[in-house]
């Protein structure tokens, strides 16, 4: 270990340690013959936080420095310090705070802090967070927020004693024993990536050289039997897997492949889009017996019986489908900060998807959200890659089985959209993102990486461009993105998917110059429209590996890619829907986990003269079109794809409207849905909001603003005003995909909520309303306080990014009150 800076025991004089730790180097490689090097590895001290990530060469430096920075006396200490007996610590926002304690050699000894909390200054006594198994030693304490780790002090023995003084801006524990003994350090390094055996290295020299993982058997297994099938299959059966065709579940609809085609065309997956009608009915049971009657016929007729893997937009639960599980939109669940909580819907969501036979879910979307006038501003957790990778990676860890794609109820993820789609021009939906390079892999990459390490199994190219050095790149059709940084940097083994018809939408038809562009950037699979674009799509592939145009080498790399997922996810051993799971759709369980998702999701922005709680034996009268509408609150890719307000499309969703669930809860709840008759009220409970949109149609342009000036976009929004007239407290609940401006709002109202669209289980709003629950919710968007300041982001400014007029925001990322 490479120690540096020095300290002196109780006794003698103080001096600061300007730094501790070292540093390690080395090589990750595999072990096949010749040795091909693993990118994305992670290289993690033990016991320690410190991490590192190999890079598309496999080298990494991982660095085990923890820093100690004098800090001049009376400054707020927004890091950590140590006084009279008690740790101490401000926050500028309300965000997760981790401080650990560290020996000076750099072995983490344990946690003693790891919670979010709000902005403001805390304390606590050192002796009820230190286990009582650490002895007597010198220790470093060390604080990070934000992901960042920030000043850290030197500790003397005994802890628990709890009593210490300050010195020179340095706080020292003093030891009942009157002399410390230093811990020895037995470092070792722990080297992982999903689909090798991970290795423990000891910490013996700066530079460790190679270190060679083994494939894991299971992985090996899998990639054998991929290339044994390849070696069997002709241009066009490779081809017709690389193809995800529409869905013709009733055998009638004119241009789309029927069953026996998908058979003989040796089509690789099968899909239905929004607002799809293909299927009679739109229950569990009528899509499974739909799905399952394509996947036997696959079976059964087709020439090699490789089964299809059949894909639906299940974003925020398989919504689509009445009477599936309705989970808050990611907007909400990123304002939960709680990764536990995503991982579960994910692994819901997946588990239903398995019971109607989807293996492949359109879903988690990860975009950095730079512009509210996005129209799938919702479908991102947040405005910034850290958010956006925590949830993401937790979902995708949920939906995949923990890791395994084979375990039952496991299904297949889709990080999208790939690169960039978050940072068009004025919000623009498959608008442009003219940014560097160093911005787009600041703001919009980290979070793939972070999904990679989970070995997502499919990624969605962006409609969107990326404009770099003068030149524009459609996502489809981009190298540098799909195979340079995504494949080879990142160490994705998955296969891209395209959007719906991406490449005649970015290039003009499936002829074969097209088609070669997008499959030799790194389309694997394209999602196609109508069976004649199906066989031009194959034909394509066909003439282009006969004239050159695109090489047989990366035909066969998109097969195995496709093939290896389908192996991943034991589709070949079960290719049938799961009648135990889907007999558990919706249950009792997972409508209580989509409850725990909406209280943890709201957001309190406002509470004056404490209007909330509200009390069981208040009069409360709840005004607004959305408090009793599933659609509402629901919002965009529910049911059709654009969502919708019509009862009759929502009577097969099974769910508690927010006034249902204030009904429920409260003792004298009313339902005045114009306002007309406030006088008995005792508190106004208005839920008013945006109308359900989803991609495109969301989208509002910079001639308006996303505020309540608009019917179009908020209806019944004038309610709010004539609440506060009649004298009585407001409180506003806002089912919004976005931060809208509320400056003509903010002083008719006593108490405002942020509700997102929280799906399917209403009730969850009124058990915080209530005060069963607290307000726990954080923002994940930087809330802005005009139209004109949008865009408007928490966190580095980058030059080449849009920004609005500047000021403060209305209130800041990690913004959220509290009962207490």
């Amino acid at each position: 270990m490479n120690y540096r800076g020095y300290f002196l025991l109780l006794g003698i004089t103080c001096s600061l340690v300007p730094a501790f730790g070292a540093t390690y180097s080395g090589r990750v490689i595999d072990n096949s013959q010749p040795a091909k090097p693993i990118a994305n590895a992670t290289v993690s001290l033990m016991g320690s936080a410190a991490v590192a990530y190999s890079d598309s060469s496999g080298r990494f430096s991982l660095n085990t420095e923890v820093s100690v920075l004098p800090r001049p006396e009376g400054e707020r200490h927004f890091s950590l310090s140590f006084s009279k007996g008690r740790l101490s610590f401000s926050c500028h926002q309300s965000e997760n705070v981790r401080i650990d304690l560290f020996t000076v050699g750099g072995k983490r000894a344990c946690a003693l802090f790891n919670r979010t909390v709000s902005a403001g200054d805390f304390s606590f006594a050192l002796s009820g967070l230190i286990p009582k198994n650490i002895g007597s030693a010198a220790y470093i304490a060390a604080i990070e927020k934000g992901g960042v780790r920030y000043a850290t002090k030197v500790f003397l023995a005994n802890a628990h004693a709890g009593d210490g003084f300050a010195q020179r801006s340095m706080e020292i524990v003093q030891g009942k024993a009157g002399s410390a003994t230093l811990a020895s350090s037995s470092d070792n390094l722990i080297v992982f990536r999903m689909g090798y055996v991970a290795k423990t290295v000891p910490a013996a020299a700066a530079d460790l050289g190679d270190i060679v993982l083994g494939r894991d058997p299971k992985e090996a297994e899998i990639d054998r039997k991929a290339d044994s099938i390849i070696a069997l299959l002709t241009i066009n059966e490779k081809a017709g897997q690389m193809v995800q065709a529409q869905i013709n579940g009733t055998g009638s609809f004119a241009g789309r492949l029927k069953d026996a085609d998908i058979a003989a065309k040796g089509i690789g997956s099968v899909f239905n889009g929004g607002s799809e009608t293909s299927v009679k009915g739109n229950t569990p049971n009528d899509w499974a017996s739909a799905i399952d009657r394509i996947q036997n016929v696959v079976m059964t007729s087709s020439t090699h019986k490789i089964p299809i893997i059949y894909a639906q937009d299940c974003v925020h639960g398989v919504a689509e489908i009445a009477g599936c599980t309705v989970f808050p939109h990611n907007i909400g669940l990123g304002c939960t900060h709680d990764t536990a909580l995503v991982a579960k819907t994910g692994r819901i969501t997946a588990e239903e998807c398995a019971g109607v036979g989807i293996r492949l879910s359109f879903s988690p979307c990860i975009s950095s959200v730079r512009n509210e006038r996005w129209g799938r501003c919702y479908e991102g957790f947040g405005e910034t890659p850290e958010i956006n990778g925590l949830m993401g990676a937790a979902f995708i860890r949920g939906m995949q089985g923990d890791g395994d794609m084979s375990k039952t109820g496991a299904a297949a993820a889709c990080a999208k959209h790939y690169l960039g789609d978050g940072g068009t021009a004025n919000g623009e939906n498959n608008g442009k993102a003219t940014i560097s390079e160093a911005t787009m892999r600041a703001v919009h990459l980290p979070q793939y990486a972070a999904c990679a390490r989970e070995n997502m199994a499919t990624v969605m190219p962006s409609y969107s461009s990326w404009v770099r050095i003068g030149m524009e790149w459609k996502q489809t059709f981009d190298p540098f993105a799909l195979t340079t940084i995504l494949k080879t940097e990142l160490g994705f083994d998955g296969f891209c998917v395209s959007d719906w018809d991406a490449i005649p939408r970015g290039c003009g038809d499936y002829m074969e110059s097209c088609v070669a562009k997008a499959v030799n950037a790194g389309l694997d699979m394209a999602m196609i429209v109508g069976d004649t674009n199906c066989s031009n799509f194959i034909n394509a592939i066909v003439s282009g590996v006969g004239s050159n145009a695109i090489p047989i080498s990366r035909v066969n790399d998109a097969v195995k890619r496709i093939l290896r997922v389908k192996f991943r996810s034991g589709l070949f051993d079960h290719p049938l829907s799961d009648a135990a799971l889907r007999a558990k759709i919706n249950s009792a369980e997972n409508r209580a986990v989509a409850r725990e998702c909406v209280r943890k999701s709201l957001v309190l922005l406002k509470n004056e003269d404490k209007a909330l709680p509200l009390k069981k034996s208040e009069n409360i009268v709840v005004v607004g079109q959305w408090a009793n509408n599933l659609g509402a609150q629901c919002g965009g890719w529910t049911i059709s794809w654009q969502g919708s307000i019509s009862p009759s499309m929502y009577k097969g969703v099974v769910g508690q409207t927010i006034y249902e669930g204030l009904k429920a809860v409260g003792s004298n709840v009313t339902f005045d849905e114009a306002g007309t008759n406030l006088t008995n009220a005792d508190k106004i409970v208005a839920v008013i909001g945006e109308r359900p949109y989803a991609e495109g149609q969301g989208d509002i342009g910079i001639s308006k603003a996303p505020d309540f000036s608009s019917a179009t976009i908020c209806p019944n929004s004038s309610l709010i005003q004539t609440c506060f007239k009649s004298g009585k407290p407001v409180i506003l609940i806002m089912i919004t995909g976005r931060p809208l401006v509320i400056d003509t709002e903010l002083p008719w109202c006593k108490a405002i909520v942020a509700a997102w669209l929280p799906g399917s289980e209403g009730g969850g709003v009124a058990d915080v309303l209530f005060g069963e629950y607290d307000f726990t919710g954080t923002l994940t968007h930087t809330w802005p306080a005009s139209a004109s300041q949008i865009p408007i982001n928490t966190g580095p400014s980058y030059s080449d990014e849009q920004h609005g007029s500047g000021g403060e925001p209305l209130y800041p990322y990690g913004y959220g009150l509290k009962y207490n």
